[in-house]
Order: structure tokens, then C-alpha cells, then sequence
């Protein structure tokens, strides 16, 4: 019992140590649906809440193992797979994003050791938030891999995760997460906001003009990047569509675009999608229906990347946004902004760089900001229960 209590002292001391801070270096770390590698950013964080200042010293994205990447991407398009495999690679992927956190500082020219601390999302391989009867109990679930206690043990960082499955258990749905820290950084006073990460999966957090927590709305639109990578591999054996060169040439099919908005998912009510909507088999059924008429594979990718478009901008004009700020790696295809630009009617769009961030490492840094939140005892979650999002790991 002593012992116990010693080591919830030592625990409540270390906390303290870095939540007094005035100053705080963190780093956060992130992979999205896409899976295409880790993204890590560090900061220089002061204050919390809405008092947050930041400055982004580093960023980089690393590309998985060749063997790794092949594994998640298995992991998350068979039905069915190893459980010793989803074990291991929850662990291997844990030391991947440690080697990720201490290659930014050795790129930063500063020691691990002067990192407080560290916030990871972690790899999502399994998202399931529709509520469903399971063993007796009504439960949505979700998996994110990538052990937050190897990440904590190898860099020797207090280390914050479990983001998403804290959110489920608030009474949301495991996503999007991020919208707390866009409340902090984007809200204006006088301009309605919205912030749209176009990443494997689209999302939106909305922010009304001179909004307080309560007012904010963040959900999923839909496929992001994710279709358009998918087809792109299997009809291009290419992993994108670079500078959406392939949808510019091809045209939008109004039939095909029409069976892809009957997934089931704009049917529900759902604020939170995946691949289990829009992964191989969604775009697999895409496919065969575009073979059995005669749609280009050019049409098909262009029609992929209109119905990420479309609904980006349908839904910028159902929330009556004044100013938007696309990031996200889909920003980086011009083709697809061009078409969200053409479509949202009276919406100014502005750059993210005047918030203190780029497009690539806005999740990154969101999730450093949301590990500091964390210690900082700010109540970080936008879900039914209002609470913490993160579970504490310490070195």
C-alpha cells in the first residue's frame, strides 16, 4: 500500500512538474487513414486553453518500412487477419513512431531528454462507431495501434494517447478530435469559421462567429484522399493522384457520382466514418460498376475526386461559413481545391500558414496541442459528456 502510494506521488509530481511550466517543448505524432507514414511535429507550446501560444520548431514525415506499410494496409482491407500479427504490429508500429519522435529532435539539434512531453494518435486499423448489441452490452468501438507505453518507455517522455477511445467512452464517436484545438486557434470573434481536414477521411469542425465551446460542430464528410488513393492503385498502380493530374484529364460520370453518394453512410447519422465505409470493397464495387460501362479509368478518378469536392462545399454552404481553411494532405492536389474553391460560393478561403501551421502538420501539432490540454487540466473532449481525452503514460 506504501508503495502504491509513493509511486501515485511520484506520478502527481511529474504531472505537476510539466503542467507549471511556463514554456513547453511537445511533440506530436500522428498517421492517418491514408497510412502514408508518420507525421511528427514539434512544438514550443505556452499557456493552455484559450491563452494558447505555439510555435512549430520541426516537422517531417516518415515513411513506414516497406514490410510495415504492407502489414496495416492488410490489417485494414481483410476481413480477416492474424491476431498475432495485429499484436506484434501494434508494438512494432510503437517503436516506429519512438524512432519518429527522436529523429525530429536529432533534425530539431536537440536531446529527447528536453522534450515534456509526447502526443500520439497512433495508427487507427479498426473504426466502429454505429452502436451495436456485443456480449450482452450496446458498445461503439475503435483501435488505434501503436503501444503509447513503448513510445513512452524508449523515449522517456511522458506520452498522451487513447484519444479516440477516450472520446467513445465520453458518449462520442472516436472522431474528429481535433476539434478542440481549432476552437482555440481559429475561432474569430467576428467571422464564422470552419476548419476541413482533407485527409483518407474528410472532416469539418465548424465554428460560429464569436462561439463558445458549446456552439462548436465537428463531424466526417466522407472519403478524403482514401478512394482517390485506393483507385489510383489498383488502376495506376500508383500511390496518388500527383497534382490530381489524372482527374484534370478525365471527366466527372454523373451516374457513377450518383451510386457512390447511395453509401450508406450519407443515409445514417453517423459523424464519424472509415475504411469500414469507404474502404477496398466500396471502391472495389466502384470499379466493376465503371467496367461494366465502359468508364475510363481517368472518369473514375475524376469522378472520385468530385464527390470528395462536392461535399466539402455542399456542406460550406449548409453551415453558412464566411472563411474556411483547407488542410489536410488532399490540399496539396490542386485539382481537388480547385473544384471545393469553384463550388463554395462566397466563401473566402484562407491560408493556414497565417495560424501558425501548414497544411501537412496541422493533426500533428493539433495532437501536441491536445497532450497539453491533457496535463494542463482543460477538459479537451467536444462529446455528449464533457472530460479529458488522453490516457497518461509515464516513462
Amino acid at each position: 500500500m506504501l508503495y502504491m502510494l509513493y509511486a501515485f506521488k511520484n506520478i502527481m509530481d511529474a504531472l505537476e512538474r510539466i503542467k507549471d511550466k511556463t514554456e513547453k517543448l511537445v511533440i506530436g505524432l500522428m498517421s492517418g487513414t491514408s497510412q502514408d507514414g508518420i507525421d511528427a511535429a514539434l512544438l514550443k507550446i505556452k499557456g493552455s486553453g484559450k491563452d494558447t501560444s505555439f510555435e512549430v520548431l520541426s516537422f517531417e514525415t516518415y515513411d513506414y518500412d516497406k514490410e510495415m506499410k504492407a502489414k496495416l494496409h492488410e490489417a485494414t482491407t481483410k476481413e480477416l487477419v492474424s491476431l498475432n500479427d495485429i499484436t506484434r504490429l501494434n508494438f512494432a508500429v510503437g517503436k516506429a513512431f519512438a524512432k519518429a519522435a527522436i529523429r525530429l529532435c536529432g533534425k530539431a539539434n536537440i536531446s529527447i531528454n528536453q522534450v515534456d512531453l509526447i502526443g500520439s494518435h497512433g495508427q487507427t486499423i479498426a473504426h466502429l462507431p454505429k452502436d451495436l448489441e456485443f456480449c450482452g452490452e450496446t458498445v461503439r468501438a475503435t483501435m488505434q495501434i501503436g503501444e503509447p507505453s513503448i513510445i513512452s518507455k524508449e523515449t522517456g517522455c511522458v506520452t498522451v494517447a487513447d484519444f479516440r477511445p477516450c472520446h467513445i467512452a465520453l458518449g462520442g464517436e472516436g472522431a474528429p478530435l481535433t476539434s478542440y484545438t481549432d476552437y482555440i486557434i481559429f475561432s474569430s470573434k467576428g467571422k464564422s469559421r470552419a476548419v476541413v481536414n482533407i485527409g483518407g477521411i474528410t472532416n469539418i469542425t465548424a465554428l460560429p462567429k464569436n462561439c463558445g465551446i458549446e456552439q462548436v460542430k465537428a463531424y466526417d464528410l466522407g472519403p478524403g484522399n482514401m478512394c482517390i488513393d485506393e483507385a489510383m492503385r489498383i488502376l495506376y498502380k500508383k500511390e496518388y493522384d500527383k497534382d490530381g493530374m489524372v482527374a484534370k484529364r478525365g471527366k466527372v460520370n454523373l451516374v457513377l457520382l450518383n451510386l457512390m453518394l447511395k453509401n450508406k453512410f450519407f443515409q445514417s447519422r453517423l459523424r464519424s466514418s472509415g475504411n469500414f465505409d469507404f474502404g477496398r470493397a466500396f471502391i472495389e464495387s466502384i470499379l466493376k460498376e465503371a467496367k461494366k460501362k465502359n468508364i475510363s479509368s481517368e472518369d473514375v478518378i475524376s469522378t472520385f475526386t468530385e464527390l470528395t469536392a462536392s461535399l466539402i462545399a455542399k456542406t460550406l454552404i449548409q453551415e453558412k461559413v464566411e472563411e474556411a481553411v483547407l488542410c489536410g494532405g488532399g490540399y496539396n492536389n490542386p485539382e481537388l481545391r480547385q473544384r471545393i474553391t469553384s463550388q463554395s460560393k462566397d466563401v473566402k478561403f484562407k491560408d493556414i500558414k497565417d495560424f501558425g501551421m501548414t497544411a501537412d502538420n496541422r493533426e500533428a501539432a493539433a495532437f501536441a496541442i491536445l497532450a497539453n490540454e491533457t496535463v494542463s487540466g482543460s477538459q479537451n473532449s467536444l462529446t455528449v459528456k464533457r472530460g479529458f481525452l488522453g490516457k497518461i503514460v509515464l516513462p
